[in-house]
């Protein structure tokens, strides 16, 4: 152990489509629960997360020791007998022309099984005519077996606030993805809550938290001044249509403590936060103003996840949060009452950047998804 600090944790993680960017599927994306280690307050730390790739033809010719093993099956002495080989042409030492029951000289020599960069394979072993025919493979021997990605994160650990959230239990609620269509902003994606689905205990602690940008590309699609990434949270309206002609989004309700989610999620336009000032709400809208919500949050707290603003001085242009700052960052707020309020960001709510929605819950009991296999279901566990 070096500097007192464990070794790093090494895993194997589940298994995704490929280019599905660890999102095994549903609403879940890839987590990992991290046990920060016991450092004092205000200390400078840095995260290195590292992303070894193995193929799975790389796994077949024994790249891990065993199915559930981190540890390496192939070593260095596979690699080939030149000191600096090229991949076109000097193959591993890999003996990959046994796996098909082929020998050297036939296998490798003469029909190309062999781990070289586009082998053209002779599948058939015979002559058709004037020759033999030859399938090439696009193999690129560097992409079988790699740090793939390697990320380097800087932050500062701090106590919990002093008040009611210093003994408590704190979840994040917080961002991801950028500003731009499917296209534009892949690999990355679209604008999504993380977590989309937040389940809190009642007497816990929510930190909403995100970062925003300036510095987007300016062709980006998205509302608001170009280049800019900004986000909020305001609660959605109740319904407003038939639902027995057209979208009944019920099934996506949770039932908490048996009262239907307060906002639908098949609407796109927010509820009152407040008592608007200058005028009234018409009666037949008066459902549409919803206080104490997201766990007993107070009117102040559901103005500044609204507007983002900095009182008592930020009055800039905020019909799409252009003068709000690029990042997001209020104090833990406790959650008390119970319930499920569906939710949306008003700026990023367009066919372009779809629908910036989540749903947070405040439950009796601990609520947790846990992954059931490796296509990626999820089942939903509630504890007492």
């Amino acid at each position: 152990e070096a500097f007192n600090v464990a070794a790093p944790a090494c895993q194997q993680v589940e298994h995704a489509r490929a280019n599905h960017h660890g999102n095994p599927g549903g609403r879940t994306i890839y987590e990992w629960e991290w046990t920060v280690p016991q450092v004092p307050a205000g200390s400078q730390t840095v995260l290195r997360i590292r992303y070894n790739i193995t193929t799975n033809e790389w796994n077949e010719m024994g790249a891990w020791e065993n199915s559930t093993s981190v540890n390496t099956g192939i070593n260095s002495t596979y690699n080939a007998e030149d000191n600096n080989p090229n991949p076109n042409d000097d193959r591993a030492e890999y003996p990959l022309w046994a796996d098909y029951g082929l020998d050297e000289a036939d296998g490798a020599d003469e029909r190309e099984y062999e781990f070289i960069n586009n082998p053209q394979v002779d599948a058939f072993g015979e002559e058709f005519g004037d020759g033999r025919i030859k399938l090439q493979l696009a193999v690129n021997t560097a992409q079988f077996g790699r740090t793939f990605q390697d990320r380097t994160h800087y932050f500062f650990v701090s106590d919990p606030p002093a008040g009611d959230c210093e003994a408590q239990v704190i979840k994040l609620q917080t961002v991801r993805g950028k500003r731009g269509n499917i296209v534009q902003t892949y690999p990355a994606t679209e604008y999504i809550f993380a977590p989309e689905q937040s389940f809190q205990r009642a007497g816990d602690c929510v930190h909403f938290a995100w970062t925003g940008s300036n510095t987007n590309p300016n062709n980006n699609d998205g509302q608001g001044k170009q280049g800019t990434d900004r986000s909020n949270m305001v609660v959605l309206r109740v319904d407003q249509y038939n639902k027995s002609s057209y979208s009944n989004f019920e099934w996506d309700m949770t039932y908490e403590s048996n009262k239907i989610d307060i906002g639908s999620q098949g609407n796109v336009y927010p509820s009152y936060v407040k008592e608007p000032e200058g005028y009234l709400i018409p009666d037949e809208f008066l459902d549409e103003l919803v206080t104490g919500a997201f766990g007993g949050m107070s009117e102040e707290i559901m103005m500044a996840l609204a507007t983002t603003r900095r009182f008592p001085h930020d009055f800039g242009n905020m019909e799409e949060l252009d003068d709000a700052g690029t990042g997001f960052n209020m104090e833990p707020q406790k959650v008390t009452t119970q319930g499920c309020w569906n939710y949306l960001c008003t700026r990023n709510n367009n066919f372009s950047n779809r629908a910036q929605k989540g749903k947070l819950c405040v439950t009796e009991g601990d609520v947790g998804d846990v992954l059931v296999g490796s296509g990626g279901m999820a089942a939903r566990l509630r504890l007492p």
